[in-house]
C-alpha cells in the first residue's frame, strides 16, 4: 500500500479496530449478511478440509498407510498451522523436519519484527546515519521488497511505519493527523531512503525513514517452511500462516 493510499484508508481502519474486533464481528454484521458470511465460511471450511485430507494409502509407495501430522503456534502476530502427509514408518523424519521448521519461523518471527529491540528490522530502524549490519536472509527480504516496490509503483513499501506510527499516536490523542504532520512524514518515505550495501549492510539515508517487513515477512516464512519440509522428503502438506497459504 502506498503512503496515499494509506493516508485514505488508515482512519476508516483505525476507527473499526478501536471498535470492534474479530469476536464482535456477528453484532455488526446484520441477519442477511451474517447467514451469507456463514455459509461462505462452510463452503471455505469444506474445501480446505478436502485439500489437506490424507490418502490412506501413500500415492509414493502403494501399499503404504498414509497419515496426517497437524500442529500449530503463535508467531508474528498470528496463528501458523501445518498439516503434513507421512507415510508410516517416517515418523523420525516427519519428528525432524518440523522441528527445523519450527525453529526456522521463530528465527524469522523475531528478525524481521518491527516491534522486537534485538531484531534486524530495528537496527535498521536506529541506524541511522550509520548503516547497520544485518543478518543475510533480513537483507534478502529487504531487496525483495524494494523490487516488488519498483514493480508496483509503489503500491508495496515498507518504509511506511512512519506514517503508520502517526496514526497510531493520533488515535491515542483521538485525533486525525493535521495535513501537515502527513506532508512531513511522508518526506521520509519512499524505497529510495533505502541503500543496500555490500556485506549485509543498509543504511537508511533520511533520519525519520523506518522499515516494516510486515508486509512481506510472513510469505517469506511459508517459503521457508515449505522447503525445509521438501528437503527432508515430504511433498504432501498444507502451510497457513495467517491467511498465507501454500497447498
Amino acid at each position: 500500500m502506498s503512503a496515499d493510499e494509506l493516508t485514505n484508508s488508515c482512519h476508516c481502519e483505525e476507527r473499526f479496530l478501536r471498535r470492534s474486533n474479530l469476536l464482535d464481528f456477528k453484532k455488526i454484521a446484520s441477519p442477511k449478511k451474517q447467514a451469507r458470511n456463514d455459509t461462505g465460511l462452510k463452503t471455505f471450511l469444506l474445501i480446505v478440509v478436502a485439500i489437506s485430507g490424507c490418502s490412506p494409502q501413500s500415492p509414493q509407495s502403494p501399499g503404504k498407510s498414509s497419515q496426517k501430522y497437524t500442529d500449530a503456534r503463535y508467531l508474528m502476530g498470528t496463528v501458523v498451522g501445518i498439516e503434513v502427509c507421512f507415510e508410516e514408518g517416517k515418523e523420525i523424519q516427519l519428528k525432524s523436519a518440523v522441528a527445523e521448521l519450527w525453529e526456522r519461523l521463530e528465527e524469522i518471527s523475531w528478525r524481521m519484527n518491527v516491534f522486537d529491540d534485538k531484531s534486524d528490522v530495528t537496527k535498521v530502524n536506529n541506524s541511522y546515519p550509520k548503516p547497520a549490519a544485518i543478518a543475510a536472509d533480513t537483507y534478502r527480504v529487504i531487496a525483495d521488497s524494494i523490487h516488488f516496490n519498483t514493480l508496483t509503483h509503489g503500491a508495496f513499501d515498507i518504509t511506511v511505519w512512519p506514517l503508520i506510527e502517526l496514526w497510531k499516536k493520533s488515535a491515542k490523542r483521538n485525533t486525525l493527523p493535521t495535513e501537515a504532520e502527513i506532508r512531513e512524514v511522508k518526506k521520509a518515505l519512499g524505497s529510495d531512503k533505502i541503500a543496500l550495501l555490500s556485506d549485509h549492510h543498509v543504511a537508511v539515508l533520511h533520519q525519520e525513514t523506518k522499515i516494516d517487513l510486515g508486509g512481506i515477512a510472513g510469505g517469506y516464512a511459508v517459503d521457508e517452511a515449505v522447503r525445509i519440509l521438501r528437503e527432508h522428503g515430504f511433498l504432501d502438506f498444507l502451510i497457513d500462516e495467517g491467511g498465507d497459504l501454500f497447498l
